[in-house]
């Protein structure tokens, strides 16, 4: 069975109803419910808002506590040669001692925890490769794509006005229909849809 046509619904007004598990928040529209994936529409604001910051200068925050990762050797040679490219996507990291890296400043878009840094870094030194081979927006993708993974947000419970600022915020993305992964950020259920059911 196919799933329904997904009516755009970037030109209906929406009522927010509520939150779903932590995870999902509901809004009517058009007399049927719209049910939004709360962190894949996130991922999908931050990602792009990331990506525009990289044309003005991405806004970096610097951290208090900076946080470690521990690496392999290995891992740790291809995150020093990607150092200086790193700086201008908003991430200052240094070495300490052969296989530590540390991240002073990251961009003010993201939050991490040390291991969701970790991870971060990790996933990075194995798949980025040599800087001088990648294309430019290929390198910044799979940075945007994976800090957008990695990051958390502040907190899961939502304000009715955080999740219409959401909605306002995903209707001005390219993609609203998905996170940077290619998860869907939201489905519709029409009146007809939940009448069947009954």
């Amino acid at each position: 069975q196919s799933a329904p046509a997904l009516p755009d619904w970037r030109g209906r007004d929406l009522a927010y109803l509520g939150q779903l598990a932590k995870s999902y928040l509901l809004f009517e529209s058009d007399a049927g419910l719209l049910v939004v994936d709360q962190h894949a529409a996130q991922e999908r604001v931050l990602f792009e808002k990331y990506l525009e910051e990289f044309s003005r200068g991405v806004k970096v925050q610097p951290l208090l506590v900076p946080l470690e990762a521990e690496l392999s050797r290995s891992q740790m040679e291809t995150v020093l040669k990607w150092r200086d490219w790193m700086k201008t996507a908003g991430f200052e990291i240094d070495q300490r001692g052969p296989a530590t890296a540390l991240l002073r400043a990251a961009p003010a878009l993201f939050y991490f925890t040390q291991p969701a840094f970790a991870e971060f870094l990790g996933y990075l030194s194995e798949v980025l490769g040599e800087p001088e081979k990648a294309a430019e927006d290929i390198k910044r993708n799979i940075i945007a794509t994976m800090a957008c993974k990695k990051s958390i947000k502040a907190h899961d419970f939502v304000k009715p006005q955080e999740a219409l600022r959401l909605m306002e915020d995903l209707r001005k993305t390219k993609d609203s229909y998905h996170c940077p992964h290619g998860r869907p950020t939201l489905f519709y259920l029409s009146g007809g849809d939940i009448a069947r059911r009954f």
